[in-house]
């Protein structure tokens, strides 16, 4: 590999133990509504990340991002059934 290629390719992937930034962990919501057979249906949009933690270091390792819709006019939420 010629040394343009090297630097190139640190500047794509960091230098050779360089540490990567540490992501953020952030949550944002949004509300929304959908009209089926003519039924109004309000709900709640959830998306972000979450950073797993080295229990014994305490560094983050991962992150992970998710998205959660929300039907917002349902009886009983805690009996709702959730998907994975």
């Amino acid at each position: 590999m010629s040394e343009n290629e090297q630097k190139e390719n640190e500047k794509k992937n960091g230098a050779a133990g360089e540490t990567p930034p540490i992501p953020k962990e952030e949550i944002v919501t949004t509300q929304h509504t959908v009209t089926m057979d003519g039924q109004e249906i309000p709900y709640t949009v959830t998306v972000g990340t979450i950073l797993l933690q080295d229990h014994d270091e305490g560094k983050p390792k991962a992150s992970v991002f998710f998205v959660a819709y929300t039907r917002d006019d349902v009886d009983g939420p805690a009996r709702r059934p959730v998907t994975f």
